[in-house]
């Protein structure tokens, strides 16, 4: 392992820098896997390829931006490409759109190697604390933080600092460490000035704000009887921050540019002579750059630093600054303060618009209520509860349902602050699954029970989610770093139930594997609460009685001893469903770790995989399934690299389901397992039922991978080999039959009557085109006949009461063979590749009235779809589905609606909208095209040419100035192979 390290190490420090090795090619190199190599490389914490070769692109992007400002991200990209670097469009505009400022990366790269270990700029190391208070400077604040360093100690004077951010995000904070650490360094002198001047003060005076600035002559304006300084002679020799500075009038931004640009500046009145001053700038503003400053202004700031808003950052962090304010308040108070979880919960997941001061300002409004209560009721604890929070606040809680898995992994508890105290005591930690086992079951009950589900499926339901769940709070409290301090324990339970329980574990005592402690705590709660119902008459159910009792029969026979030696100590007879409770405790602390869950990934292309596992994620309460979408331009080598980070971080053990849309992403699952070893299943075309019964499934402990993937394939055969053979059926013009296909579930009966009809409305083809009849039950030898089938012939229809979703193979129904469509069907199927120029028809292509809502334009496209029969009254409700997921956009100007489920398509189309000037499409986005897709089975790799064209900036340019349907066809279909 250590020489693999090393000869890692050496590729990485030899690499080209523009093009950095990807894992795979660093494998090669090193004659390992994939997987090893990735391993590999997250052990010696290198970054992956695109983040290693980040700092020069971004620089040269900048050095390109500045000579070239008008410049499209094609020529960014073109010269780019001339320069040596291996990027596509789809890089670039990823890096331009998560607000790639001009100087950005420059300073985390200008990459002095001083910056990182804070050393003054002749070589001497010093200590500054001055950025340890502010939370997250290990985490999402890291580069930020790098990125003020390199601002001040930059030669010789530092550089001018541009601080970017909402309302509420810590740019004063930021700005007062920047000054501290400039005094740490030696930069500054101890005594130099720190001067802060908020410019919205003044904006409704521009000459009164100038003169605070500036200061002013004698005579300058009326009411000036004196001569006076202003705040940039002030600050000389220090730093002068100014809050708000988009409030500056456009002379005061001239003024301050040429204080960035000379060092000098003129007091108001002053006509003859300059100032000269030594003043470092920094200002804060919340206003986009290019739509607030001068243009002049903001090309002279050289350092741009943007703070992250309170809902980009972390809940660690989150949570952490919550603290800091409960620890401040419990200080100024001088209380012990006690918040409860469901109070600290809803803190950490409500919408908080005016990000960290307006959490301070709302756990302030809490404290002071808490504080009411104290007074009155004369405690000398300070009580939060979510009563206390703001109503906005309280709103946090409706979120739990969607963030569940986020909150679990932070181990959210009440605790109580000490005022003079930097710990936080932390209580409830391990006690509140046993307590809420039977409130859980009921909740599942009823829910369930709402939804139609059979006793019997809801049994098995509730019996694997409480098996997962309690296993999912022994692993927890077994890894937890506190011990088991039986004080504590006395606190939740009567120290008698702990005694008993204790007697009870010893009759276990040879089959127990893990410690004692964790299992006595789990039992005495749950046996409290157990009493508790006995005496309340409350009924006790235990769903996975029956299960117990025959898979666990051992620990179920340990377990009526338990309740024997229960009945001895307390005269209480415990029933069965509570033996079998027990037992589900022993058999917790009797098993090894064991696999986790199905992990579930969404690949699309384009913008479609996210809102589905959204939703998904969403209806369910869970966060399991992930996504990867696939750009129209992206390369599939870095699709692939993408997915793998995914699929490896995911993987709990028992594999990874792919649920994929179409093209070269259904051939990654056969990749993925190559390179890492990890066992994938590909399943597709996805739509969003598919995802969310696949989450529901994952989330079963019991649901395997090959299970899962069996039950979502059906109608679909998600076996890559034949899907790829499938989709090449319609090149097979060389063999020598045709055939169609007529299906039922076992083969005879239907299929035969069909068989019987087809041959009948043919006729004179008979000859030609051989009817095979054929049975779905079995979907391994359906799918191995239709192999057999494909070597000698060519598939022109299948016919049949089950569509089995071969792609580019059309499905005729029952309805439409007595109709007697076959013949006009099959005349109509393609025998080979549809073209871009045959889809685009002139009468699908409209200039609406741009005055027109979103729901008519696509009411319109849909509708002359639907008019011509090339779609199903069914498509218009699913592109409606498919848009309340998520706006789906190709690019800033072009918007393109569409359907999942390609059973409402009857033949590959599109229609298009084009609008000269923009118009609103979703809250975010003002878009010139529409385009709808309407997808068949076959149609996936039209679909993909046609968004190709419509990314092209050139194309667009040219689509939104065409004035009539002939010519945006012409410009659509220009320069295509025929």
């Amino acid at each position: 392992m250590g020489m693999k390290k090393e000869r890692l190490q050496v590729l990485i420090d030899t690499e080209d820098r523009k093009n950095p090795y990807t894992d795979e090619a660093l494998a090669k190199k090193l004659s390992i896997s994939r997987g090893e190599t990735t391993l590999l490389r997250q052990k010696l914490k290198i970054p992956d390829s695109r983040e290693r070769r980040k700092p020069i692109l971004c620089e040269t992007i900048r050095q390109i931006l500045e000579s070239n400002p008008g410049i499209s991200k094609r020529g960014v990209t073109g010269q780019l490409q001339q320069m040596g670097f291996s990027v596509s469009r789809f890089t670039i505009e990823q890096l331009l759109s998560n607000a790639l400022y001009s100087m950005e990366e420059i300073k985390s790269a200008v990459s002095s190697p001083n910056i990182g270990t804070d050393v003054e700029s002749g070589g001497k190391e010093f200590i500054s604390t001055a950025f340890d208070n502010l939370i997250g400077q290990k985490g999402s604040l890291f580069p930020i933080i790098e990125q003020a360093k390199a601002a001040i100690l930059y030669p010789p004077k530092g550089l001018h600092t541009l601080l970017l951010g909402a309302t509420g995000v810590g740019k004063s904070d930021l700005a007062e460490a920047m000054y501290r650490f400039a005094v740490d360094s030696g930069r500054l002198n101890i005594k130099a000035p720190f001067v802060v001047f908020n410019c919205a003060d003044y904006a409704d005076n521009p000459q009164l704000l100038l003169s605070q600035l500036c200061g002013h002559m004698k005579g300058a304006f009326t009411g000036a009887e004196r001569s006076k300084e202003g705040l940039i002679e002030k600050a000389d020799g220090g730093i002068l921050f100014l809050d708000e500075v988009h409030r500056l009038p456009p002379e005061g931004q001239e003024i301050l540019f040429y204080l960035i640009d000379k060092g000098k500046f003129r007091r108001m009145g002053e006509t003859e002579s300059l100032r000269q001053v030594a003043v470092m700038l920094i200002m804060a503003t919340t206003e986009v750059q290019s739509a607030a400053l001068l243009a002049t202004f903001r090309r002279r700031v050289p350092m741009v630093i943007e703070l992250p808003s309170l809902q980009e950052r972390p809940l660690q962090e989150r949570l952490a600054l919550i603290h800091y304010f409960l620890k401040h308040e419990a200080q100024r108070t001088g209380n012990s303060l006690n918040i409860d979880a469901d109070a600290l919960k809803s803190l950490l997941l409500y919408d908080c618009s005016s990000n960290i001061g307006q959490l301070s300002a709302d756990i302030q409004v809490a404290c002071a209520r808490g504080f009411l209560n104290l007074i009155t009721s004369g405690s000398k604890t300070l009580y939060i509860t979510v009563s206390n929070l703001p109503a906005h606040a309280r709103r946090g809680l409706l979120k739990l349902q969607h963030q569940r898995d986020k909150i679990e992994k932070l181990r959210i508890t009440s605790c109580e602050i000490l005022p003079g105290k930097e710990n936080m005591v932390y209580v409830d930690e391990l006690y509140s699954v046993p307590r809420e086992i039977y409130s859980y079951i009921e909740e599942q009950y009823g829910k369930l029970s709402m939804q139609g589900v059979s006793q019997e499926e809801i049994n098995r339901i509730i019996g694997s989610e409480l098996e997962a769940k309690l296993w999912k709070w022994i692993k927890r409290a077994n890894d937890s770093p506190e011990p088991i301090v039986k004080a504590d324990l006395y606190k939740v339970v009567d120290k008698a139930i702990v005694d008993i329980v204790e007697a009870m574990i010893e009759k276990a005592a040879d089959i127990l594997i893990r410690p004692s402690e964790q299992i006595v705590v789990g039992l005495s709660i749950h046996l409290t609460e157990t009493l508790k119902r006995i005496k309340q008459n409350k009924r006790i159910i235990n769903p996975h009685l029956e299960k117990t009792k025959y898979e666990y029969a051992r620990e179920f026979a340990i377990a009526r001893e338990m309740a024997e030696c229960f009945l001895g100590q307390t005269g209480v007879r415990l029933p069965e469903e509570e033996i079998g409770f027990i037992t589900l405790y022993l058999t917790m602390y009797c098993r090894q770790d064991a696999d986790g869950r199905v992990g579930i990934l969404v690949l699309s292309h384009g913008h479609v995989a996210a809102g589905m596992a959204e939703v998904a994620n969403r209806l369910l309460g869970a966060n399991h399934a992930k996504a990867v979408e696939m750009s129209l331009d992206e390369s599939s080598e870095t699709a692939l690299e993408r997915t793998i980070e995914i699929v490896m971080q995911i993987n709990e053990g028992k594999g990874v389901l792919l649920l994929v849309d179409m093209g070269s992403l259904a051939n990654f699952g056969s990749q993925i397992t190559a390179i890492t070893g990890i066992p994938i299943r590909s399943v597709g075309p996805v739509y969003t039922m598919m995802v969310i019964e696949a989450v529901r499934r994952a989330l079963l402990p019991d649901t395997e991978l090959d299970e899962l993937a069996e039950m979502l394939g059906q109608p679909y055969l998600s076996a890559e080999n034949l899907s790829t053979e499938l989709l090449q059926n319609d090149v097979s013009f060389n063999k020598s039959k045709s055939a169609i296909l007529t299906i039922c579930i076992t083969g005879k009966g239907a299929a035969m009557q069909l068989q019987k009809e087809v041959e009948r409305q043919i006729g004179r083809q008979q000859g030609q085109i051989e009817i095979i009849c054929m049975g779905l039950a079995d979907r391994q030898t359906f799918a191995n006949e239709v192999r057999k089938i494909m070597k000698t012939h060519s598939i022109k229809a299948v016919v049949g009461t089950l569509d089995p979703g071969l792609p580019g193979v059309p499905f005729i129904t029952v309805d439409q063979i007595v109709k007697g469509k076959i013949a006009s069907i099959l005349q109509c199927a393609p025998s080979r590749r549809t073209t871009v120029a045959e889809v685009i028809q002139e009468e699908l292509i409209f200039y609406p009235n741009p005055e027109w809502s979103k729901p008519q334009v696509i009411d319109l496209l849909t509708q002359s779809l639907l008019s011509r029969d090339l779609v199903k009254p069914e498509f218009a409700t699913d592109v409606v589905k498919r848009e309340l997921i998520g706006v789906p956009i190709l690019s800033l100007r072009v918007a393109i609606p569409h359907g999942e489920d390609p059973r409402y398509v009857n033949q590959t189309s599109v229609a298009l909208a084009i609008f000269p000037e923009a118009i609103p499409w979703g809250e975010n986005y003002r878009v010139n095209v529409v385009c709808l897709f309407a997808a068949a089975t076959d149609g996936r790799e039209l679909v993909q040419e046609l968004g190709g064209k419509l990314t092209n900036d050139e194309i667009v340019d040219c689509l939104i100035e065409a004035r009539t349907p002939a010519e945006a066809k012409r410009i659509l279909v220009q320069g295509e192979n025929k």
